[in-house]
């Protein structure tokens, strides 16, 4: 088990399809959106699921043509997975510490770093509207 803070598309693919390990993607905003339409769509990337926490969880939502499931419910301490953290957020440690203890065989991929500029164009835009 590790975590990653991916800065590139080619350091993602090493990290999520090189390991051929099952792939949930952990968040349902703008960073999960630009992750799918920038990298998983165009590199048919097959992803498991997507998960979000229970405090989060808005029944029958759907993500992306997925449906949403509740983090707590899929992760366990027997899973083998990989779990890409598509969310902003200024430091992962507490997240990272928490999901660890549920689901101490998983991969953690952040997803941060590798759409930044993508995100800054989309935040900027927004203000000059």
């Amino acid at each position: 088990m590790k975590t990653k803070n991916v800065e590139g598309k080619m350091e993602a693919e090493k990290n999520i399809v090189v390991s051929q390990l099952p792939t949930y993607l952990y968040g349902v905003g703008e960073l999960a959106e630009i992750f799918m339409e920038s990298y998983i769509v165009p590199n048919n990337i097959k992803i498991e699921g997507v998960v979000i926490s229970k405090k989060y969880f808005v029944e029958n939502a759907v993500f992306c043509g997925y449906s949403v499931q509740v983090l707590e419910e899929v992760l366990n301490e027997n899973l083998r997975a990989n779990i890409v953290l598509c969310f902003l957020k200024d430091n992962y440690d507490d997240v990272i510490e928490n999901l660890k203890k549920i689901a101490p065989n998983c991969n953690f991929v952040i997803t941060q770093k590798m759409f930044l500029e993508e995100l800054k164009s989309k935040i900027n835009a927004l203000y000059e509207e």
